[in-house]
């Protein structure tokens, strides 16, 4: 499930104010809206002020209030027990947002109060932008000059800067987004990237900047490049053609003759051989970035694609499972190597592997694969059935349904049902570089009878951390009659992460325990192996494609496989609209769509099933 900080319900901003109403009467009804849901009383929730409380005292000024309720969803992003307090918190800072001036006061104390280094910095800075009103052109000429690109200040700062610019992106279309990309914003990302790239600024006839010797300071600088590339890469996403076009032209070539300095090619060049072969943390996302828009919008004369070059061929070719790009949900990225993935969208995205075990799956009733964080932020990584809904933009994800359960070292639970399970978790909080673990176990007597019509059948899947494995007796049952299962994570905005599925090329980093009641039957390594001829020839093709170009395949390929009476499904536009519910017979859904509805969605009569 998405962060309840961050992924927001709908019915809780299904605010309908008159259109006479200024900022003033809207701050009134949310405070209405406040009371009767959560009780607030005038003097707020654990010292926060309460802005918008008609009678309460307002010690210091609006700047101090504002700071004192950002630290307080910076520092209980991941607690559960203060949702109510977040909620609050959330709904006087929009409240507050709901005009121009205190909008840009709420995004001046911003740009200072989210830490560099926090694991959801990017996504607690698009929360608040995203909640604020709608920009007009008067507002983006306001924020581009409250930046202050051309002023000194911190690397906090700058990094902030660069990442509200990026979501202020995601909002705007059309005209509207050459208001951003300003010669001025595109010369303060160049010389963030420039930093890095001593090589490529040298070659230009330019005297280098001076490295820091501090490691903090180096590591700024390096959060500082990360969310200049994530704005370059977020303009590409989200520009129209046109627009995209015209920034292309203006990255390949300096705007101003006057000005020697490396183009942004040579600095993306260099930033990609630097830091590519760091296996974690903000150099490898770095030069992951990097290799992407190199290859999709800024290919230099004679590059050849990422995943085109010998080295990925060969890597993918050896490995005996790869992630998916028809099953994995549209916005990750699966990297070069087919099993690296990469999520910069605001939605819940998932990865999954292309193959899937069950019981009678080859010779083997025990399946394990790892996983290696390249990042430590909001991450639910476990098993997730073939069935299982995967429903980014509604936080649904590995661990949220009965047939799927995921570990989330970031919030220090397991996800089962949709439920948080902090008693079975018994590790620390994971970090970068940590190698998680994840077994699922048949049972012997399951294995044994492979009887798919008898009763009783489980699974179980337990985890690990660097090795540090969760007793049996914590063990998560999954329900094994008639279920596939395939490793999946489910990842926030800005998190990445590596699997390993095993096999000689690859060996496993820690090897899970020797389980009494079924290690007589364990007949087979504990790879997937035995699974790699289940990839359909049309899978495996595409799986030899960059990762946009096999999920424009996979919508090609629905569309032509669909019957003419069979169109997408109304709810999800994805796969195709096959189901009939019952009894009212209305079709246009799909399989996955249909399992979740109560009542039907045309005429709203209670479903008793479908066909």
């Amino acid at each position: 499930m998405g962060n309840s900080c961050i992924t927001r319900r709908e019915d809780d901003f299904a605010l309908s104010f008159l259109p006479g109403d200024g900022p003033h009467q809207a701050v009134r009804s949310i405070r209405r809206i406040s009371q009767s849901r959560f009780i607030v009383g005038s003097g707020g929730f654990d010292g926060i002020p309460d802005l918008m409380a008609p009678y309460g005292s307002r010690a210091g000024s609006v700047r101090q209030h504002i700071r004192q309720m950002l630290k307080f969803v910076v520092q209980n992003y991941d607690n559960d027990a203060k949702d109510l307090q977040k909620r609050n918190v959330l709904f006087q800072l929009h409240g507050l947002s709901a005009s121009e001036r205190p909008f840009l006061l709420v995004i001046d104390v911003l740009l200072d109060e989210v830490p560099i280094d926090h694991s959801l910095s990017s996504s607690i800075v698009a929360m608040v932008i995203c909640g604020g009103c709608l920009p007009t052109k008067e507002l983006l000429t306001d924020f581009m000059s409250l930046l202050g690109l051309s002023t000194p200040s911190s690397e906090t700062r700058q990094k902030n800067a660069l990442t509200a610019v990026a979501a202020f992106a995601g909002r705007l279309s059309g005209a509207l987004s050459d208001w951003l990309a300003t010669d001025a914003l595109l010369a303060f990302v160049h010389s963030r990237l420039a930093r890095l790239c001593p090589a490529a600024v040298s070659e230009a006839g330019l005297r280098p900047y001076r490295e820091p010797s501090d490691p903090r300071q180096r590591a700024e600088r390096l959060q500082v490049a990360l969310a200049a590339a994530l704005l370059l890469q977020t303009f590409m996403h989200t520009f129209c053609e046109p627009e995209r076009q015209r920034l292309l032209g203006r990255l390949s070539n300096n705007s101003d003759a006057s000005v020697c300095r490396p183009s942004f090619v040579a600095l993306l060049s260099e930033l990609e051989w630097r830091f590519g072969q760091s296996g974690h943390g903000p150099a490898r996302q770095l030069s992951c970035l990097s290799t992407g828009l190199l290859d999709g919008y800024l290919r230099p004369a004679g590059r050849l694609s990422a995943w085109l070059a010998e080295p990925a061929l060969s890597s993918r070719a050896r490995v005996c499972c790869l992630l998916s790009p028809t099953e994995s949900t549209d916005a990750v990225q699966i990297l070069p190597s087919g099993l690296e993935a990469r999520s910069d969208a605001p939605g819940f995205e998932t990865a999954v592997a292309a193959c899937s075990v069950g019981v009678g799956s080859g010779n083997c009733c025990r399946w394990y694969f790892e996983v290696t964080l390249v990042t430590a932020g909001v991450m639910q990584i476990g098993w997730a059935s073939t069935d299982t809904p995967l429903l980014r933009d509604e936080g649904l994800g590995v661990g949220d349904d009965a047939a799927s359960v995921a570990i989330d070292g970031c919030r220090c639970c397991l996800w089962h049902r949709g439920r948080q399970d902090k008693r079975r978790y018994r590790w620390r909080r994971w970090r970068v570089g940590d190698v998680v673990g994840c077994l699922l176990e048949f049972s012997a007597n399951q294995q044994q009878q492979q009887q798919p019509q008898s009763a009783g059948g489980w699974a179980a899947a337990r985890f690990s951390l660097n090795g540090a494995w969760s007793s049996a007796g914590t063990a998560v049952r999954l329900p094994a009659v008639g279920a596939a299962y395939r490793p999946a994570a489910s990842l926030m905005a800005s998190q990445q992460l590596r699997f390993n599925f095993g096999g000689s090329e690859q060996p496993f980093r820690y090897r899970p325990p020797i389980s009494a009641s079924t290690s007589a039957i364990v007949t087979s390594p504990i790879d997937f192996a035995a699974e790699a001829s289940g990839v359909s020839s049309a899978d495996r093709r595409l799986l030899g494609l960059p990762w946009p170009l096999a999920v424009r395949e996979r919508r090609f390929n629905l569309t032509q496989t669909a019957s003419p009476t069979a169109a997408t499904c109304i709810v999800c536009v994805d796969r195709p609209g096959d189901v009939r519910l019952m009894p009212c017979g209305h079709t246009g859904l799909c399989r996955v769509c249909s399992a979740r509805l109560s009542a039907c969605p045309l005429c709203r009569v209670e479903l008793a099933g479908f066909e």
